[in-house]
């Protein structure tokens, strides 16, 4: 999702079907590789535009920053009851990585959060960055979902709010 300057917020998962046009154009995309030779994992980003028009861009026939969300989503919506998930890349922590590791473990407990990448700049030497990560927040509704990216902020990680308030 981007916002309206054009600025990437992440992916989501669960909050409705696609577009017909997106799923033809990614089939179409999928077919085309697979007719030269492409096998595995195929990333297609669509978008709609302020006038209602769908478009395809950026296909990957590699793993996108998706695909640990898309292969998790089932998994997460009936092992948590968890239908809708939230893909947050880039999240920097303000405190210490084991502070950071310790917050993440209390929300992955509740079933809020599956860290997918977690990052201790402090080994690059002093100065080199804080602690960030990657994370699925996960959540009944999107108002679940931006609830939880609240009470991440309220943790210390920095997540920014998309357009409507949800978590970005």
């Amino acid at each position: 999702m981007c916002d309206e300057r054009g600025t990437y917020r992440g992916n989501w998962c669960g909050l409705g079907e696609p577009p017909r046009e997106a799923v033809a154009y990614g089939r179409h995309a999928a077919l085309a590789g697979r007719d030269r030779g492409y096998r595995g994992f195929l990333g297609v980003d669509a978008g709609r535009t302020a006038g209602g028009s769908v478009y395809a861009f950026d296909l990957n026939y590699r793993n996108n920053g998706s695909t640990a969300q898309v292969v998790l989503r089932d998994a997460i919506a009936r092992g948590w009851g968890a239908p809708v998930t939230r893909n947050c890349v880039g999240i920097a922590f303000e405190g210490s990585y084991g502070d950071m590791l310790e917050r993440l473990q209390g929300f992955a407990a509740r079933r809020e959060v599956l860290p997918l990448l977690t990052f201790d700049a402090g080994r690059l030497g002093p100065g080199a960055g804080r602690p960030c990560c990657n994370l699925l927040v996960a959540g009944r509704s999107a108002e679940a979902v931006a609830a939880v990216g609240a009470a991440l902020r309220r943790a210390g990680f920095e997540i920014a709010l998309a357009p409507g308030g949800l978590a970005a």
